[in-house]
């Protein structure tokens, strides 16, 4: 498990960002993320996803699903299930 903080960059309305995560705890392409916003979006409404999982590293998408654009910093956390 753990919390990821993004940076307060803007992201326009209905658009969307993706970032990679490395983390040495994903040994299998079969690996389950979960994911989901702990705090941080107080000007926005934010969709999450993980995009893609490889061994070593996840993706997570981030969009802006709100009227405007927003420049939030978000905390993420997220737990890794290990799938044998």
């Amino acid at each position: 498990t753990g919390q990821i903080t993004t940076n307060n960059a803007t992201l326009a309305k209905g658009a969307s960002v993706t970032f990679t995560v490395t983390n040495n705890q994903i040994i299998s392409t079969k690996d389950v993320v979960i994911v989901n916003i702990g705090s941080g979006a107080t000007t926005a409404t934010y969709t999450m996803s993980v995009t893609n999982v490889s061994v070593g590293s996840f993706d997570i998408t981030i969009s802006n699903t709100s009227g405007s654009a927003a420049a939030d910093t978000l905390v993420i956390n997220f737990a890794i299930i290990r799938v044998n």
